[in-house]
């Protein structure tokens, strides 16, 4: 519960406008939530529920996400930054006329997704350790790892 009182002080510090009868409702989702999973106790993990309760403004929803998660769950904000790393250089790679320069890119895409598994793995492994939900870090993985095996298969190889 401390963690929801930060996150509301935060987000109101960032402009979001929160009264307090939504902030007490929040407060009944969150433990509805931990119910629902079989919990007495509200967890961090719990609060990623509220990404979606709290802005006002269409144009807050992606600034409303990320700091909600930043709360809930701080690997899965690192996975989802990797990721979004990671699909920009594959949509940088598609935009490219092919020639020497795309094939040095995708060379270099592909180190770069490797490095990215890697930092996903300890993520991972990290988040395992500390009882925090892997879904959306395994998902991400998931994902780098196909946009590696199509840079490989497209660009390197010519499959």
């Amino acid at each position: 519960m401390i963690q929801s009182v930060r996150l509301w002080k935060e987000l109101k510090s960032q402009g979001f406008i929160i009264s307090d009868r939504r902030f007490r409702n929040c407060l009944r989702f969150l433990k509805a939530h931990a119910w629902l999973e079989g919990r007495n106790v509200v967890a961090d993990d719990d609060i990623a529920i509220l990404s979606n309760m709290l802005w006002t403004d269409p144009e807050q929803i992606k600034q409303s996400k990320k700091i909600v998660m930043g709360f809930s769950n701080p690997l899965a904000v690192k996975a989802n930054e990797i990721f979004d790393g990671a699909f920009e250089l594959a949509a940088k790679l598609k935009e490219t006329p092919d020639s020497a320069e795309r094939t040095g890119m995708a060379t270099e895409a592909n180190h770069k997704f490797k490095v990215a598994q890697k930092m996903l793995d300890g993520l991972l492994k990290q988040a395992k350790s500390e009882g925090k939900a892997t879904g959306k870090i395994i998902e991400r993985l998931a994902q780098i790892k196909e946009m590696n095996e199509n840079v490989v298969n497209t660009y390197l190889l010519g499959i």
